[in-house]
């Protein structure tokens, strides 16, 4: 790789070879907001206009020159700290400065139905521009309402789905498979069992899911929403920025959340989730928030600082995010990322 001084932003390119032999390193940051990573050192950073709009520089910029291919978010977040030498704890949180000028590609709908048909139209916009689409999907009770639209739009406008490979964001673990809780069942129960879908083109997490990602072309469109604490999937707050599909620890918040839905002994405490890299290399995200209940998170994720400690507010470094929410999700982060910069 091209030498480099600390402080240059120039565009970053790293052979495949190289990265696999950096990749595990965790990227940090000084207290005056440098990142660091796998050889340590400061790297001023700024931020520069690209595809999607203002990104801290390198963010879509690092490619592999082995296949010309961009090299995925994360990785290219990781590249920018390898001229780095100034030692940092890896439990150390990745945080950006605040930093009000990184674009952020937010729908803000008048209630949650109109949340929930836009949120079918992306869906549906994908599907009809690639049949063959690789689809990632969420449970819970936001994405609900977009799965009842993109049922309608299957009976009444022959939306296809029968070429697509759906692949699930996460599951609880160690749950039986037809376990009325878990999210396999949850999805089936709710959507796919409406729109003629294939078993064989369904996917649930397992312990080498990246590789059947990679083995089906990568995702397409990741659809998912927000926790409460800013968790995205099972990646809870502090989770590494290059982290993997992977088992973890549940937060205590979450698991209250759950009470009502399981009997104690039945009571999850873990789960399976793509990682935040993983997700990251997604080509094209959708978060969907809804409710006045998450109002704090949304503004705290996409109108604050990027950090690890709000693992959503990470999804601003990926070139093709979309977020849509309703007014009651987004009435603090209008009020904050509308307001004038002095």
């Amino acid at each position: 790789m091209e030498s480099q001084r600390p402080g240059d932003l120039r565009r970053t390119e790293v052979t495949t070879s190289q990265w696999s032999k950096r990749h595990a390193n965790h990227p940090s940051v000084l207290p005056n907001g440098n990142i660091v990573g796998a050889h340590r050192a400061p790297l001023q950073l700024g931020t520069t206009s690209c595809r999607g709009g203002l990104r801290p520089p390198g963010i879509c910029w690092a490619k592999s020159v082995t296949s010309s291919r961009t090299v995925p978010t994360a990785q290219a977040v990781i590249m920018i700290g390898l001229v780095t030498r100034h030692v940092l704890s890896d439990s150390q949180a990745f945080r950006l400065p605040r930093c009000h000028s990184i674009f952020v590609n937010i729908h803000i709908c008048a209630d949650y139905d109109g949340m929930s048909e836009q949120a079918a139209r992306t869906v549906a916009e994908a599907i009809h521009a690639k049949p063959h689409l690789v689809l990632c999907l969420p449970s819970g009770n936001t994405p609900e309402g977009m799965y009842r639209e993109l049922i309608r739009m299957h009976r009444h406008n022959h939306l296809d789905f029968s070429k697509v490979k759906f692949f699930l964001l996460d599951e609880y673990w160690g749950l039986p498979d037809d376990h009325p809780q878990s999210f396999r069942a949850f999805l089936w129960r709710v959507f796919l069992n409406h729109v003629k879908v294939h078993p064989a083109n369904v996917y649930p997490p397992h312990e080498t899911y990246d590789e059947t990602v990679q083995r089906a072309g990568g995702i397409d469109l990741l659809i998912c929403g927000i926790g409460v604490n800013g968790h995205i999937a099972f990646n809870e707050p502090g989770s590494a920025l290059d982290s993997r599909t992977r088992i973890v620890e549940l937060a205590d918040s979450t698991i209250a959340l759950m009470r009502s839905s399981f009997s104690p002994h039945e009571l999850p405490h873990q789960a399976i989730t793509m990682g935040v890299a993983t997700i990251l290399e997604a080509r094209r995200i959708l978060l969907l928030a809804s409710g006045s209940h998450k109002a704090q998170i949304l503004a705290r994720a996409f109108a604050r600082e990027i950090t690890t400690d709000v693992p959503a507010s990470v999804l601003r470094l990926h070139s093709n995010l979309i977020v849509i929410a309703d007014e009651g999700a987004a009435t603090i982060y209008r009020r904050i990322a509308l307001k004038p910069i002095a």
